[in-house]
Protein backbone atom coordinates (compact mmCIF):
# COMPACT_ATOMS: atom_id res chain seq x y z
CA UNK A 1 0.00 0.00 0.00
CA UNK A 2 3.05 2.44 0.69
CA UNK A 3 4.88 1.67 -2.85
CA UNK A 4 1.53 2.35 -4.53
CA UNK A 5 1.67 5.92 -2.67
CA UNK A 6 5.12 6.70 -3.35
CA UNK A 7 5.23 9.32 -5.19
CA UNK A 8 8.70 8.97 -6.93
CA UNK A 9 7.67 5.24 -8.18
CA UNK A 10 4.32 6.74 -9.41
CA UNK A 11 6.08 9.68 -11.30
CA UNK A 12 8.78 7.46 -12.44
CA UNK A 13 5.69 5.35 -14.20
CA UNK A 14 3.95 7.88 -15.19
CA UNK A 15 6.94 9.21 -17.29
CA UNK A 16 8.17 5.42 -18.57
CA UNK A 17 4.34 5.90 -19.80
CA UNK A 18 4.92 8.93 -21.27
CA UNK A 19 7.91 7.83 -22.86
CA UNK A 20 6.09 4.81 -24.57
CA UNK A 21 2.93 6.76 -25.91
CA UNK A 22 5.28 9.19 -27.32
CA UNK A 23 7.02 5.89 -28.96
CA UNK A 24 3.60 4.25 -30.23
CA UNK A 25 1.67 7.17 -31.20
CA UNK A 26 4.53 9.43 -32.47
CA UNK A 27 7.65 7.81 -34.07
CA UNK A 28 6.06 4.48 -35.09
CA UNK A 29 3.48 6.64 -37.57
CA UNK A 30 6.23 8.83 -38.42
CA UNK A 31 8.61 6.16 -39.77
CA UNK A 32 5.82 4.48 -41.64
CA UNK A 33 4.67 7.30 -43.27
CA UNK A 34 8.57 7.77 -43.93
CA UNK A 35 8.86 4.31 -45.73
CA UNK A 36 5.37 4.59 -47.27
CA UNK A 37 6.80 7.97 -49.27
CA UNK A 38 9.84 6.27 -49.89
CA UNK A 39 7.52 3.42 -51.56
CA UNK A 40 5.90 6.04 -53.46
CA UNK A 41 8.97 7.50 -54.92
CA UNK A 42 10.01 4.14 -55.77
CA UNK A 43 6.80 3.85 -58.15
CA UNK A 44 7.67 6.83 -59.25
CA UNK A 45 11.36 6.53 -60.69
CA UNK A 46 10.06 2.73 -61.96
CA UNK A 47 7.80 4.44 -63.91
CA UNK A 48 10.08 7.07 -65.63
CA UNK A 49 12.66 3.83 -66.17
CA UNK A 50 9.96 1.78 -67.52
CA UNK A 51 9.02 4.70 -70.19
CA UNK A 52 12.91 4.36 -70.93
CA UNK A 53 12.68 0.76 -72.19
CA UNK A 54 9.50 1.29 -73.74
CA UNK A 55 10.96 4.05 -75.79
CA UNK A 56 14.29 2.32 -76.66
CA UNK A 57 12.31 -0.61 -78.23
CA UNK A 58 10.00 1.75 -79.98
CA UNK A 59 12.78 3.18 -81.98
CA UNK A 60 14.75 -0.19 -82.37
CA UNK A 61 12.10 -1.96 -83.53
CA UNK A 62 11.04 1.45 -86.13
CA UNK A 63 14.69 1.05 -87.12
CA UNK A 64 14.74 -2.54 -87.80
CA UNK A 65 11.21 -3.91 -88.55
CA UNK A 66 11.22 -1.43 -91.65
CA UNK A 67 7.33 -0.44 -90.60
CA UNK A 68 6.15 -4.29 -89.29
CA UNK A 69 3.56 -3.93 -86.45
CA UNK A 70 5.09 -4.56 -83.26
CA UNK A 71 5.09 -8.04 -82.11
CA UNK A 72 6.21 -8.87 -78.41
CA UNK A 73 6.41 -12.17 -79.06
CA UNK A 74 7.83 -12.41 -82.26
CA UNK A 75 12.17 -13.53 -82.15
CA UNK A 76 13.36 -9.43 -83.47
CA UNK A 77 11.45 -8.64 -80.13
CA UNK A 78 13.44 -10.95 -77.66
CA UNK A 79 16.77 -9.84 -79.61
CA UNK A 80 15.32 -6.03 -78.75
CA UNK A 81 14.93 -6.71 -75.68
CA UNK A 82 17.83 -8.72 -74.70
CA UNK A 83 20.35 -5.65 -76.02
CA UNK A 84 17.94 -3.12 -74.27
CA UNK A 85 18.55 -5.21 -70.93
CA UNK A 86 22.14 -5.75 -71.69
CA UNK A 87 23.08 -2.24 -72.30
CA UNK A 88 20.68 -0.19 -70.41
CA UNK A 89 21.73 -2.25 -67.14
CA UNK A 90 25.12 -2.26 -67.92
CA UNK A 91 25.58 0.22 -64.98
CA UNK A 92 23.41 -1.82 -62.65
CA UNK A 93 25.71 -4.60 -62.88
CA UNK A 94 28.91 -2.32 -62.64
CA UNK A 95 27.72 -0.89 -59.09
CA UNK A 96 29.78 -2.64 -56.12
CA UNK A 97 27.17 -2.41 -53.66
CA UNK A 98 23.90 -0.64 -52.87
CA UNK A 99 23.44 1.72 -50.14
CA UNK A 100 20.25 0.91 -47.50
CA UNK A 101 18.36 3.67 -48.93
CA UNK A 102 19.72 2.89 -52.52
CA UNK A 103 17.92 -0.43 -52.41
CA UNK A 104 14.56 0.70 -51.34
CA UNK A 105 14.41 3.68 -54.06
CA UNK A 106 16.02 1.54 -56.92
CA UNK A 107 14.32 -1.97 -55.52
CA UNK A 108 14.20 -3.46 -59.18
CA UNK A 109 17.49 -2.45 -60.13
CA UNK A 110 19.03 -3.44 -57.47
CA UNK A 111 17.11 -7.14 -57.64
CA UNK A 112 18.76 -7.18 -61.02
CA UNK A 113 22.29 -6.56 -59.19
CA UNK A 114 21.63 -9.27 -56.43
CA UNK A 115 20.46 -11.62 -59.40
CA UNK A 116 23.04 -10.84 -62.05
CA UNK A 117 24.65 -13.92 -62.01
CA UNK A 118 20.90 -16.17 -62.48
CA UNK A 119 19.15 -13.47 -65.03
CA UNK A 120 22.18 -11.28 -67.03
CA UNK A 121 21.71 -11.07 -70.48
CA UNK A 122 23.43 -12.37 -73.22
CA UNK A 123 26.29 -9.85 -73.67
CA UNK A 124 27.82 -11.21 -77.28
CA UNK A 125 24.11 -12.01 -78.61
CA UNK A 126 23.74 -8.47 -77.65
CA UNK A 127 26.71 -7.28 -78.85
CA UNK A 128 26.43 -9.33 -82.30
CA UNK A 129 22.40 -7.66 -82.67
CA UNK A 130 23.05 -3.67 -82.22
CA UNK A 131 26.30 -4.23 -84.61
CA UNK A 132 24.55 -6.17 -86.95
CA UNK A 133 21.73 -3.38 -87.30
CA UNK A 134 23.33 -0.50 -86.57
CA UNK A 135 21.43 -0.02 -82.94
CA UNK A 136 24.18 0.57 -81.08
CA UNK A 137 24.07 4.91 -80.89
CA UNK A 138 20.10 3.94 -79.69
CA UNK A 139 21.09 1.91 -76.75
CA UNK A 140 23.72 4.24 -76.01
CA UNK A 141 21.63 7.16 -75.70
CA UNK A 142 18.74 5.14 -73.11
CA UNK A 143 21.25 3.93 -71.27
CA UNK A 144 22.11 7.56 -70.92
CA UNK A 145 18.80 8.62 -69.83
CA UNK A 146 18.58 5.28 -67.75
CA UNK A 147 20.90 6.12 -65.68
CA UNK A 148 19.85 9.77 -65.63
CA UNK A 149 16.95 8.10 -63.96
CA UNK A 150 18.53 6.44 -61.71
CA UNK A 151 20.57 9.78 -60.92
CA UNK A 152 17.98 11.87 -59.85
CA UNK A 153 16.36 9.16 -57.27
CA UNK A 154 19.34 9.07 -55.38
CA UNK A 155 20.16 12.55 -55.49
CA UNK A 156 16.51 12.64 -53.00
CA UNK A 157 18.48 10.59 -50.91
CA UNK A 158 21.74 11.95 -50.51
CA UNK A 159 21.00 13.77 -47.42
CA UNK A 160 19.42 10.57 -45.59
CA UNK A 161 22.64 9.08 -46.62
CA UNK A 162 24.89 11.99 -45.36
CA UNK A 163 22.59 11.75 -42.05
CA UNK A 164 23.14 7.68 -41.34
CA UNK A 165 26.90 8.76 -42.64
CA UNK A 166 26.10 6.12 -45.26
CA UNK A 167 28.73 6.73 -48.56
CA UNK A 168 26.37 8.47 -50.80
CA UNK A 169 24.81 6.39 -54.00
CA UNK A 170 24.63 9.81 -56.36
CA UNK A 171 28.03 10.15 -56.82
CA UNK A 172 28.28 6.87 -58.50
CA UNK A 173 25.27 7.39 -60.86
CA UNK A 174 26.34 10.63 -61.66
CA UNK A 175 29.82 9.26 -63.13
CA UNK A 176 27.84 6.90 -65.12
CA UNK A 177 25.66 10.13 -66.89
CA UNK A 178 26.94 12.14 -69.77
CA UNK A 179 25.31 15.36 -69.30
CA UNK A 180 26.50 17.02 -72.28
CA UNK A 181 24.50 14.87 -74.22
CA UNK A 182 21.20 14.91 -72.37
CA UNK A 183 18.04 16.57 -74.12
CA UNK A 184 16.75 19.57 -73.43
CA UNK A 185 15.43 19.97 -70.47
CA UNK A 186 17.33 17.34 -68.69
CA UNK A 187 20.73 18.45 -66.63
CA UNK A 188 21.65 18.37 -63.23
CA UNK A 189 19.42 20.38 -61.59
CA UNK A 190 16.06 19.16 -63.43
CA UNK A 191 13.19 18.30 -60.98
CA UNK A 192 11.85 15.10 -60.82
CA UNK A 193 8.30 16.37 -62.17
CA UNK A 194 10.04 17.70 -65.02
CA UNK A 195 11.83 14.25 -65.93
CA UNK A 196 8.90 12.67 -65.60
CA UNK A 197 6.85 14.41 -68.11
CA UNK A 198 10.06 14.59 -70.18
CA UNK A 199 9.89 10.41 -70.52
CA UNK A 200 6.28 10.38 -71.00
CA UNK A 201 6.25 13.08 -73.83
CA UNK A 202 8.90 10.82 -75.55
CA UNK A 203 6.70 7.80 -75.23
CA UNK A 204 3.61 10.02 -76.88
CA UNK A 205 5.46 10.50 -79.51
CA UNK A 206 6.99 7.81 -80.60
CA UNK A 207 4.20 5.73 -80.20
CA UNK A 208 2.30 8.07 -81.92
CA UNK A 209 4.41 8.83 -84.56
CA UNK A 210 4.78 4.72 -85.07
CA UNK A 211 0.87 4.95 -84.90
CA UNK A 212 0.57 7.38 -87.90
CA UNK A 213 2.97 5.01 -89.93
CA UNK A 214 0.56 2.20 -89.47
CA UNK A 215 -2.82 3.21 -89.56
CA UNK A 216 -4.88 1.96 -92.80
CA UNK A 217 -4.53 4.22 -95.53
CA UNK A 218 -7.92 4.95 -97.33
CA UNK A 219 -7.21 4.25 -100.61
CA UNK A 220 -9.64 6.21 -102.67
CA UNK A 221 -9.37 6.76 -106.63
CA UNK A 222 -10.35 9.70 -108.52
CA UNK A 223 -13.43 7.21 -109.24
CA UNK A 224 -14.10 6.40 -106.30
CA UNK A 225 -14.49 10.52 -105.08
CA UNK A 226 -16.65 10.22 -108.23
CA UNK A 227 -18.42 7.45 -106.88
CA UNK A 228 -18.92 8.80 -104.06
CA UNK A 229 -20.35 12.37 -104.79
CA UNK A 230 -22.96 10.41 -107.27
CA UNK A 231 -24.21 8.53 -103.71
CA UNK A 232 -24.38 11.65 -101.81
CA UNK A 233 -26.83 13.48 -104.94
CA UNK A 234 -28.85 10.03 -105.32
CA UNK A 235 -29.05 10.30 -101.20
CA UNK A 236 -30.34 13.58 -100.80
CA UNK A 237 -32.94 12.45 -103.15
CA UNK A 238 -33.86 9.42 -101.14
CA UNK A 239 -33.54 10.99 -97.95
CA UNK A 240 -36.64 13.62 -99.17
CA UNK A 241 -38.45 10.95 -100.10
CA UNK A 242 -38.18 9.06 -97.25
CA UNK A 243 -38.79 11.84 -94.98
CA UNK A 244 -42.27 12.83 -97.12
CA UNK A 245 -42.76 9.32 -96.84
CA UNK A 246 -42.99 9.09 -92.90
CA UNK A 247 -44.56 11.81 -92.66
CA UNK A 248 -47.30 10.69 -95.24
CA UNK A 249 -47.83 7.46 -93.30
CA UNK A 250 -47.83 9.09 -90.07
CA UNK A 251 -50.57 11.32 -90.46
CA UNK A 252 -52.35 9.30 -92.93
CA UNK A 253 -52.36 10.85 -96.59
CA UNK A 254 -51.58 9.30 -99.95
CA UNK A 255 -48.14 11.27 -100.67
CA UNK A 256 -47.88 10.24 -104.31
CA UNK A 257 -50.73 12.18 -105.29
CA UNK A 258 -49.57 15.82 -104.07
CA UNK A 259 -45.36 15.24 -104.08
CA UNK A 260 -43.79 15.07 -107.10
CA UNK A 261 -40.06 14.94 -108.19
CA UNK A 262 -39.37 18.43 -107.74
CA UNK A 263 -40.70 18.41 -104.11
CA UNK A 264 -38.50 15.32 -103.31
CA UNK A 265 -35.87 17.51 -104.24
CA UNK A 266 -36.83 20.46 -102.41
CA UNK A 267 -37.17 18.48 -99.20
CA UNK A 268 -33.93 16.96 -99.94
CA UNK A 269 -32.36 20.38 -99.52
CA UNK A 270 -33.30 20.99 -96.32
CA UNK A 271 -31.74 17.38 -95.43
CA UNK A 272 -28.29 18.12 -96.05
CA UNK A 273 -27.48 19.08 -92.41
CA UNK A 274 -28.76 15.16 -92.04
CA UNK A 275 -26.09 14.10 -94.85
CA UNK A 276 -23.24 16.54 -93.40
CA UNK A 277 -24.37 14.90 -89.87
CA UNK A 278 -23.37 10.97 -91.23
CA UNK A 279 -20.63 11.93 -93.38
CA UNK A 280 -18.72 13.43 -89.83
CA UNK A 281 -20.16 9.91 -87.96
CA UNK A 282 -19.04 7.77 -90.83
CA UNK A 283 -15.64 9.19 -90.85
CA UNK A 284 -15.57 9.23 -86.27
CA UNK A 285 -16.32 5.65 -86.87
CA UNK A 286 -14.26 4.54 -89.49
CA UNK A 287 -11.22 6.43 -87.86
CA UNK A 288 -11.88 4.75 -83.85
CA UNK A 289 -12.70 1.48 -85.55
CA UNK A 290 -10.95 0.58 -89.02
CA UNK A 291 -8.45 3.06 -89.91
CA UNK A 292 -6.13 2.61 -86.34
CA UNK A 293 -7.56 -0.92 -85.99
CA UNK A 294 -3.66 -2.07 -87.01
CA UNK A 295 -2.12 1.75 -85.53
CA UNK A 296 0.23 0.43 -83.18
CA UNK A 297 1.19 -3.33 -82.26
CA UNK A 298 -0.19 -6.92 -82.93
CA UNK A 299 -1.40 -6.62 -79.26
CA UNK A 300 -3.28 -3.71 -79.30
CA UNK A 301 -6.32 -5.02 -79.83
CA UNK A 302 -5.88 -7.21 -77.28
CA UNK A 303 -4.35 -4.88 -74.51
CA UNK A 304 -7.39 -2.26 -75.33
CA UNK A 305 -9.96 -4.44 -74.23
CA UNK A 306 -8.28 -5.58 -71.01
CA UNK A 307 -7.22 -1.71 -70.45
CA UNK A 308 -8.72 0.17 -67.39
CA UNK A 309 -9.46 3.41 -70.11
CA UNK A 310 -10.56 0.40 -72.87
CA UNK A 311 -13.12 -0.63 -70.16
CA UNK A 312 -14.65 2.58 -69.50
CA UNK A 313 -15.09 3.67 -72.58
CA UNK A 314 -16.48 -0.02 -73.77
CA UNK A 315 -19.15 0.45 -70.93
CA UNK A 316 -19.92 3.78 -71.43
CA UNK A 317 -20.60 3.07 -74.82
CA UNK A 318 -22.40 0.68 -74.29
CA UNK A 319 -24.61 2.28 -71.37
CA UNK A 320 -25.37 5.37 -73.63
CA UNK A 321 -26.79 2.91 -76.38
CA UNK A 322 -28.99 0.32 -74.43
CA UNK A 323 -30.21 3.95 -72.00
CA UNK A 324 -31.10 4.89 -75.63
CA UNK A 325 -33.69 1.89 -75.94
CA UNK A 326 -34.88 2.44 -72.46
CA UNK A 327 -35.51 6.23 -73.15
CA UNK A 328 -37.15 5.81 -76.65
CA UNK A 329 -39.49 2.40 -75.09
CA UNK A 330 -40.55 4.76 -71.59
CA UNK A 331 -41.39 7.77 -73.99
CA UNK A 332 -43.35 5.61 -76.49
CA UNK A 333 -45.40 4.00 -73.71
CA UNK A 334 -45.49 6.52 -71.32
CA UNK A 335 -45.76 9.57 -73.11
CA UNK A 336 -47.18 8.85 -76.27
CA UNK A 337 -44.29 9.86 -78.41
CA UNK A 338 -40.76 8.49 -80.02
CA UNK A 339 -37.91 11.05 -78.47
CA UNK A 340 -35.89 11.58 -81.84
CA UNK A 341 -32.62 12.01 -79.74
CA UNK A 342 -33.17 9.05 -78.43
CA UNK A 343 -33.85 7.12 -81.44
CA UNK A 344 -30.71 8.76 -83.39
CA UNK A 345 -28.77 7.50 -80.41
CA UNK A 346 -30.09 4.14 -80.78
CA UNK A 347 -29.82 3.64 -84.19
CA UNK A 348 -26.03 4.97 -83.99
CA UNK A 349 -25.58 2.39 -81.41
CA UNK A 350 -27.10 -0.19 -83.80
CA UNK A 351 -25.18 0.85 -86.80
CA UNK A 352 -21.68 1.46 -85.14
CA UNK A 353 -21.73 -2.13 -83.77
CA UNK A 354 -23.32 -4.03 -86.92
CA UNK A 355 -21.32 -1.94 -89.86
CA UNK A 356 -17.89 -2.79 -89.30
CA UNK A 357 -18.78 -6.34 -88.31
CA UNK A 358 -20.37 -6.58 -91.34
CA UNK A 359 -18.17 -4.81 -93.82
CA UNK A 360 -15.12 -6.71 -92.95
CA UNK A 361 -17.17 -10.41 -92.89
CA UNK A 362 -18.55 -9.59 -96.13
CA UNK A 363 -16.69 -6.87 -98.86
CA UNK A 364 -13.30 -7.63 -100.00
CA UNK A 365 -11.95 -3.94 -99.68
CA UNK A 366 -14.06 -3.44 -96.57
CA UNK A 367 -13.01 0.34 -95.56
CA UNK A 368 -14.45 1.71 -98.76
CA UNK A 369 -17.50 -0.61 -97.89
CA UNK A 370 -18.00 0.93 -93.99
CA UNK A 371 -17.74 4.39 -95.22
CA UNK A 372 -20.33 3.70 -97.89
CA UNK A 373 -22.39 2.03 -95.74
CA UNK A 374 -22.09 4.14 -92.80
CA UNK A 375 -22.69 6.84 -95.13
CA UNK A 376 -25.85 5.68 -96.14
CA UNK A 377 -27.10 4.05 -92.78
CA UNK A 378 -26.26 7.37 -90.58
CA UNK A 379 -27.57 10.15 -93.08
CA UNK A 380 -30.68 7.65 -93.44
CA UNK A 381 -30.78 7.35 -88.97
CA UNK A 382 -30.44 11.52 -88.76
CA UNK A 383 -33.43 11.85 -91.41
CA UNK A 384 -35.29 9.72 -89.58
CA UNK A 385 -34.83 11.30 -86.12
CA UNK A 386 -35.59 14.44 -88.07
CA UNK A 387 -38.64 13.20 -89.45
CA UNK A 388 -39.86 12.33 -85.67
CA UNK A 389 -38.93 15.94 -84.25
CA UNK A 390 -41.16 17.45 -86.98
CA UNK A 391 -44.29 14.85 -86.15
CA UNK A 392 -43.67 15.81 -82.45
CA UNK A 393 -43.28 19.77 -83.77
CA UNK A 394 -46.37 19.16 -85.49
CA UNK A 395 -48.66 17.47 -82.63
CA UNK A 396 -46.54 19.40 -79.44
CA UNK A 397 -45.82 22.75 -80.49
CA UNK A 398 -42.81 24.36 -78.52
CA UNK A 399 -44.22 26.95 -76.10
CA UNK A 400 -43.13 30.17 -77.67
CA UNK A 401 -42.96 28.91 -80.78
CA UNK A 402 -44.70 31.65 -83.79
CA UNK A 403 -48.16 30.37 -84.73
CA UNK A 404 -49.03 30.38 -88.36
CA UNK A 405 -52.05 31.03 -89.81
CA UNK A 406 -53.11 30.22 -93.73
CA UNK A 407 -55.55 32.67 -95.46
CA UNK A 408 -57.75 31.46 -98.45
CA UNK A 409 -60.26 32.43 -100.33
CA UNK A 410 -63.01 31.02 -97.90
CA UNK A 411 -61.69 29.89 -94.67
CA UNK A 412 -58.73 30.69 -92.64
CA UNK A 413 -56.67 27.61 -90.87
CA UNK A 414 -55.01 28.63 -87.71
CA UNK A 415 -51.92 26.46 -86.55
CA UNK A 416 -53.36 26.66 -83.38
CA UNK A 417 -56.19 24.17 -84.65
CA UNK A 418 -54.86 22.39 -87.30
CA UNK A 419 -51.38 20.87 -88.26
CA UNK A 420 -49.72 22.52 -91.25
CA UNK A 421 -48.15 19.11 -92.45
CA UNK A 422 -46.80 20.03 -95.97
CA UNK A 423 -46.19 23.19 -98.65
CA UNK A 424 -45.84 21.55 -101.90
CA UNK A 425 -45.60 22.40 -105.29
CA UNK A 426 -49.06 22.71 -106.10
CA UNK A 427 -51.30 22.01 -102.74
CA UNK A 428 -51.46 22.85 -99.27
CA UNK A 429 -51.73 19.58 -96.51
CA UNK A 430 -53.24 20.38 -93.33
CA UNK A 431 -54.64 18.61 -90.29
CA UNK A 432 -57.46 19.07 -87.63
CA UNK A 433 -56.05 18.33 -84.39
CA UNK A 434 -59.06 17.18 -82.61
CA UNK A 435 -61.25 16.04 -85.47
CA UNK A 436 -57.89 14.49 -87.64
CA UNK A 437 -59.52 15.44 -90.42
CA UNK A 438 -57.20 15.95 -93.50
CA UNK A 439 -57.80 18.95 -95.65
CA UNK A 440 -55.55 19.23 -98.95
CA UNK A 441 -55.86 22.85 -100.70
CA UNK A 442 -54.18 23.67 -103.93
CA UNK A 443 -51.30 26.91 -103.83
CA UNK A 444 -53.54 29.07 -106.12
CA UNK A 445 -56.13 29.41 -103.78
CA UNK A 446 -53.71 30.49 -100.70
CA UNK A 447 -54.07 34.63 -100.06
CA UNK A 448 -51.44 34.77 -97.59
CA UNK A 449 -49.37 33.31 -94.44
CA UNK A 450 -49.60 35.09 -91.04
CA UNK A 451 -47.13 34.35 -88.35
CA UNK A 452 -47.89 35.98 -84.69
Amino acid sequence: MHSLLNRKALAERLRRLNAYRVFVVVLIPLAWLFFVALRRRRSFFQRMLTNCNVACFIECWSSVAKGKLIDTESPLAHEINNAADYYLTKAIYDRREFGQYERLLLGWQYALWYTRDIKKPDEHRAQNFAAEHDLAPIFEKYANLYNYVCFAATKEIEKLEVQVKEPTSVQYWRSKVRFNLLPKPLNAKTKARAVRKFFAELVRELKLRFARANYIKIDFTLSDLTALITLCGALLLILGYVRIFILGVYFGFPFQNYFGVADYLTTSLNLTGQVLIGGVLTAIFAYVSVATSNSYSVQQTELQTTSTQARIATIGYHFIGISSFVAVALAYFRLDYIDDVAALGALVYVGAFVLGRASIAIFENPLKAYVAMSLVYFSLAATLAGALRETERLNRPPNGSHMRALQFEDVRYDEKEWQIVAFTTDYVIVRNRQTKQLVVRTRKELKSIETS
